[in-house]
């Protein structure tokens, strides 16, 4: 190296844009600096290296052997540079980080685990962290980024889209049907869930039947009322998406139409366009668009 100028990645792009356009000008403009900055610099990078880059001629730049090869391997790692850079770019706009979303433990456990493995799948870089509660609290307090909740209507001041119908109706463990069918619905051994869950229309229509206070067994979870029913502990109100999807019980007649509720996905205004947010909800009511017979009791039991 004959001089002292550093040479830089600026200083193969200005060759390369130099013998591009054949002005020095022109290429000052593309490379957003001034006229004589680019003078400059292309005088020091000659000087540096010790030969000439381009012949000057009727005002035009004509590059030479030595110009030609530092322009090519300038134009080289421009194309590098800009494809690195189209590749980082899409890698952040990749939905990517944390979701978290609230819902029942019977929605969580019955409905969103099978549908998983598929939204893993498209989302990669998701991560997912679901919480059951049985209220509207924690996506008001943006606690969550998502509710899937059951409900007649969402509160006003949260962005909801409706899924479709959800119905519920009595099950019993299959086995033993023939034996719970013998007795009046009031004397039958009743599984159900606890006062946690005090506005479910399930539990509202089981109170209308018998004293909830002669409920055999009653649980803070729809899960844990299925198992109890598969058990053979006693007949529930249940979800016919979970009741329906589990071959052990079996169904006692039609969907309740008293206990005939909605499903909804909620997000809070101020988060729904966030991109990982969004991706998630778009995955998410794909999915549960495949599973409204399900949701409605219209999937006939095996």
């Amino acid at each position: 190296m004959k001089g002292e100028h550093p040479i830089c990645l600026d200083d193969w792009l200005l060759v390369a844009e130099v013998a591009a356009r054949a002005s020095l000008v022109q290429a000052a403009a593309a490379l957003g600096i001034s006229h004589a900055t680019a003078f400059r610099r292309l005088g020091a990078l000659e000087r540096a290296l010790g030969v000439r880059l381009f012949e000057r001629r009727a005002g035009r730049y004509r590059p030479s052997a030595a110009g030609e090869a530092l322009a090519e391997a300038g134009r080289a790692m421009r194309a590098q540079a800009d494809a690195t850079l189209l590749r980082v770019q899409g890698q952040d706009q990749r939905p990517r980080g944390l979701v978290r979303l609230a819902s029942t433990e019977g929605v969580i456990g019955g409905l969103l685990l099978p549908l998983l493995p598929a939204l893993r799948q498209a989302l990669p870089e998701i991560q997912l962290q679901a919480a059951a509660r049985n209220d509207f609290h924690n996506l008001s307090q943006r606690e969550a980024d998502l509710a899937l909740r059951p409900a007649p209507q969402p509160p006003p001041h949260l962005i909801g889209q409706r899924i479709g119908a959800l119905r519920h109706a009595i099950y019993v463990q299959r086995t033993q049907a023939r034996r719970f069918q013998r007795a009046p619905l009031a004397e039958q051994p009743w599984l159900s869930l606890d006062d946690s869950a005090a506005g479910s229309k399930a539990l509202q229509w089981l109170a209308q039947q018998l004293p909830l206070e002669q409920v055999a067994l009653r649980f803070s979870g729809l899960l844990m009322v299925r198992a109890a029913c598969l058990q053979g502990l006693g007949l529930a109100v249940l979800p016919c998406f979970l009741g329906d999807a589990e071959p052990g019980l079996l169904r006692l007649g039609e969907p309740l139409a008293d206990c005939d509720s909605e499903l909804w996905l909620l997000s809070h205004p101020e988060l729904r366009e966030t991109a990982r947010v969004k991706a998630v909800r778009a995955h998410l009511l794909q999915a549960l668009a495949a599973q409204q017979a399900l949701l409605a009791g219209e999937r006939p039991q095996d």
